[in-house]
């Protein structure tokens, strides 16, 4: 029945914009549902649908602002806004009595996920990318920026949902005791790191994972801007390192010089050191610990989790 409810808000959204529909075709469920539009010519769109309806004005003004200037740049492809036939770049529907929904589209990116694409010049060229990103929004600063939320604290995002010292799931015995412990640690790290740094302060992409880079012969491509936040550059460089920390698969000390040897083609790398990114990392993954207690994994996942994050917190207590 949810499937059907998705598939029908998505019809109803395409139906809004000046696409010339011919095929709509249920793409992925995320933390979005996710469908391809294409148009009777064959080109190519990304419809989301979000179902919490977290999305404001202002952050889509920010992710409209860093689109923007990225794709004027011309260094780095990145996806496009599509405006519905009012002319807004967001639509909202009403489900029941308060249960918000809202939908965007987005100009189609060719190329595969990064992930189990890595090679040693793939990562050089993601640290390569990732200044290219830091250089625009350098030079672009968004209006008001004092009044953007900004990456200072582990939950982030105005209204996220705290949901860990209210789960009714079963979790290992320690794991209430060390969110409590980790969170407000965390939170007084972040704000002290922050302290004065206005001046470094930009746009972030904030989620450069290996499934939100795309690879296309020999170009490099970034998706998924719907959490671009205030911050400072080190925050995105330690989110687009995170996923080769924790994996087998990879040397990570390897995988972290070719990174920063690609950043360094294109702006000199700020001050960046284990312990930053250790920091940032644990905020990462206790946010994920947050977060996952809403779906299948939670258990599974926090029971991996749990090590690192002690092994942490031991070393504030030395």
């Amino acid at each position: 029945m949810e499937k059907e409810l998705w598939d029908r808000l998505a019809v109803q959204t395409s139906r809004r914009y000046d696409l010339d529909v011919s095929t709509l075709t249920f793409l992925a469920e995320e933390t979005n549902w996710l469908y391809t539009v294409s148009n009777q010519n064959g080109v190519r769109y990304l419809l989301k649908l979000y179902p919490e309806g977290w999305k404001t004005a202002t952050t889509v003004d920010m992710e409209t602002h860093v689109l923007h200037h990225i794709r004027e740049d011309g260094h780095v492809e990145v996806p496009s806004i599509y405006e519905a036939k009012d002319g807004s770049r967001i639509q909202t529907f009403t489900i029941g009595k308060n249960r918000v929904i809202q939908a965007m589209v987005y100009t189609w990116l060719e190329g595969d996920v990064l992930d189990e694409r890595e090679t040693d010049e793939r990562f050089r060229q993601l640290g390569e990318v990732t200044a290219r990103l830091h250089e625009v929004t350098a030079r672009h600063p968004v209006k008001a920026a004092n009044t953007l939320p900004r990456w200072d604290t582990v939950f982030y995002f105005p209204d996220e949902v705290i949901l860990y010292d209210k789960t009714e799931l079963a979790m290992p015995d320690s794991f209430l005791g060390v969110m409590h412990t980790v969170v407000p640690c965390l939170n007084e790290r972040l704000r002290s790191f922050y302290s004065g740094a206005d001046a470094e302060l930009r746009l972030l992409h904030g989620d450069l994972n290996p499934w939100n880079v795309l690879v296309d012969g020999e170009k490099m491509h970034v998706i998924d801007f719907e959490d671009c936040l205030y911050g400072l550059p080190v925050h995105d460089i330690a989110i687009a390192l995170y996923y080769y920390r924790y994996d087998d698969r990879f040397d990570f000390n390897h995988v972290k010089q070719l990174f920063f040897e690609g950043y360094g083609r294109v702006r000199p790398l700020p001050s960046v050191t284990d312990d930053t990114l250790e920091l940032f990392m644990i905020a990462r993954r206790v946010n994920f610990m947050n977060y996952v207690l809403q779906t299948a994994e939670a258990y599974a996942y926090i029971e991996t989790s749990l090590p690192y994050v002690e092994a942490f917190l031991d070393k504030q207590m030395t």
